[in-house]
């Protein structure tokens, strides 16, 4: 669906809140650089001007799910994003709270346009 969004639309950038690594995994197969992965600046200000936005050791939005999160149950974030074995929860630490989301920012790669 990300693909067929990015292939009509050709959009330069893709935003999102989340707690789920496959949902990062997903923009990084549409994009060179996904923030707060890759440490760039201008994805990083991008992500400090979505709504909400609290900077820490990445950018989050606090307190976005209710109480019991958005999951109630298993939460994604316990699952590792790349192939160090760390999870999102441990690489990201404002995530220990089910409360918060990450904001990932993701430059779309050119040759997907």
């Amino acid at each position: 669906m990300l693909e067929k969004l990015v292939e009509e639309y050709e959009p330069s950038y893709l935003m999102t809140y989340t707690r789920n690594p496959a949902i990062i995994k997903m923009l990084q197969k549409q994009s060179s650089e996904v923030y707060p992965l890759d440490k760039d600046e201008q994805l990083k200000q991008m992500a400090l001007a979505m709504n909400y936005s609290v900077e820490r050791d990445a950018v989050y939005h606090i307190d976005r799910y209710a109480e019991e999160g958005l999951f109630r149950g298993e939460d994604p974030a316990n699952s590792p994003v790349d192939e160090s074995g760390e999870s999102l929860k441990q690489k990201f630490t404002s995530l220990m709270s089910v409360r918060n989301a990450l904001i990932v920012a993701a430059r779309v790669r050119k040759e997907t346009l």
